[in-house]
């Protein structure tokens, strides 16, 4: 199996970035540690202070992303950013 590659782009109002930040660095640092997670990195747009966050995850294969979508720290940050952020995912596979 191929490794699979995420981009997610997270959108939010300025006044949520407290709650959206906080939620999103301890999904970070939680996925970091699962079994097939090869990288997990989190940016903030550095020219625009406009509530634009990046993630780029790396994962072992189909099944090591399964298994993050469907563990508990996945689920909390679902529950946190709830009505406070726009959540947009792109999966990626070698050619």
């Amino acid at each position: 199996m191929s490794e699979i590659v995420v981009i997610a782009r997270i959108k939010f109002a300025p006044d949520q970035r407290g709650i959206v930040t906080a939620a999103t660095l301890a999904l970070a640092s939680a996925s970091r540690s699962e079994d097939g997670c090869l990288a997990y990195e989190v940016f903030l747009n550095s020219e625009h202070d406009d509530g634009d966050l990046l993630i780029h995850e790396i994962w072992q294969d189909a099944d090591a992303l399964r298994a993050h979508g469907s563990s508990d720290h996945v689920q909390e940050f679902r529950r946190a950013i709830r009505d406070r952020a726009e959540v947009a995912v792109r999966k990626l596979a070698d050619l």
